[in-house]
């Protein structure tokens, strides 16, 4: 019956579910020092990490070095929130019994030592290396989503270049997730060290149509740099330096008018020019001094401030002989120094807001003066919008 309850449960295990994806990441974080980070998607937490690391493919490759050059990582199980993986499987013997000649806190690492279960020939001094990393907590304990593992050096051992490679030690269970069920991961991942310990990646955003789309777009968010959010300037170019090492960038647009592709991209390894094309979702730029006022009560996006000549005095949006006529005319004069309670009710009363700026009213002295100058014009008098001297900065067009 024993027999039975424990099969039942092991069979439990295995068709266990993972409800979470892991990111691994390995960042050259210093000239020979690389950096191992998780990141763990919405559901399960994870339970315990076993990584193999490996430098090169032969015996000339660099080599792990010495214990006292690592860092970053948690020694014992974390009493606050948040904490880390402290527990490490692989040194039990030395962590419950400190009278072991073998032990020392300075050597109570991440890394199995040498000689214990499938780990003959790794570690310091080796060409591979096995992390074993774990947490035992309950409720506000629980680490993070997010954070570091540990840090490692390398030796050069007379190279120069080198590649990383960061795989699941199956043998160790891999990445396990809170369930008991190993979790789906990114690896194996590969990653270039030594060399340059920096590399640039920059770009440039833009819109994805004539006439004005194709413009830079500004203040979008690049996010996944080891630095922080880096954002796009008024031509939509960017550029950062940074480590070597695996990044994945989200491009994000914290306005919500562009839908950009590629909306993620992966860099970290040499320097990389990467670009982006957004589509508009909303016609009018959010760094148009109306925007706030368009978008909100009570005018609600009024269709009209699109139009591609609105900021000349086109009302109406159509035509008439000439871009700014009479029926713009009938319209603008119906608006003219009313309150914003009046103007709700003029129909198409808002579009006559040729500067998209309220000064005492939101049609008034400044809009008449751009009517006057186009009033009657011929169409190559009346410029579309985004053209000195009124810039408004549409970004695409309904008419």
């Amino acid at each position: 019956m024993k027999q039975r309850i424990l099969l039942i449960v092991a069979v439990l295990l295995i068709a266990a579910p993972a409800f979470a994806t892991v990111n691994i990441s390995a960042v050259q974080s210093d000239v020979n020092k690389i950096t191992i980070s998780y990141s763990c998607s919405a559901g399960e937490a994870v339970r315990a990490f076993a990584l193999n690391l490996s430098i090169g493919s032969s015996n000339n490759s660099m080599l792990f070095s010495d214990v006292n050059t690592m860092g970053d990582f948690n020694r014992g199980e974390s009493n606050k929130p948040g904490g880390g993986y402290g527990i490490f499987p692989g040194q039990f013997s030395r962590q419950i019994d400190p009278g072991n000649p073998n032990w020392s806190a300075l050597f109570y690492t991440p890394f199995a030592p040498d000689g214990s279960v499938d780990s003959n020939g790794t570690g310091f001094g080796m060409r591979t290396a096995i992390a074993e990393l774990g947490t035992l907590y309950t409720g506000a304990n629980a680490p993070g989503t997010s954070g570091t593992l540990f840090s490692i050096r390398w030796d050069p051992n007379g190279k120069t270049t080198d590649t990383l490679t960061v795989s699941a030690n199956t043998i160790r269970g891999g990445v396990v997730l809170e369930s008991g069920s190993a979790a789906t991961t990114n690896l194996p991942i590969s990653i270039p060290i030594g060399g340059p310990s920096n590399i640039t990646v920059s770009g440039r955003i833009i819109g994805s149509a004539a006439p004005k789309d194709t413009a830079g777009i500004q203040d979008i968010t690049l996010r996944g740099f080891p630095g922080g959010d880096v954002n796009t300037d008024a031509s939509g170019n960017y550029s950062v330096t940074i480590p070597v090492g695996s990044y994945t960038v989200n491009v994000l647009d914290v306005y919500n008018q562009w839908t950009l592709v590629p909306s993620s991209f992966n860099c970290g390894s040499v320097n990389l020019v990467q670009n982006v094309t957004g589509t508009a979702t909303e016609c009018l730029n959010a760094h148009d001094p109306g925007y706030s006022a368009w978008k909100g009560t009570p005018w609600n996006k009024p269709a009209c401030w699109c139009n591609r000549r609105q900021c000349r005095g086109d009302v109406g949006g159509t035509k008439a002989g000439f871009w700014v006529y009479s029926s713009d005319l009938n319209t603008f004069k119906s608006a003219y120094g009313k309150s914003d309670t009046v103007l709700a009710t003029v129909p198409n009363g808002i579009c006559a807001d040729l500067d998209h700026v309220k000064s005492g009213f939101r049609v008034y002295s400044n809009d008449l003066t751009i009517i006057k100058a186009y009033y009657g014009k011929a169409d190559a008098l009346v410029p579309e919008c985004n053209l000195a001297p009124v810039i408004v900065k549409v970004n695409k067009w309904n008419n």
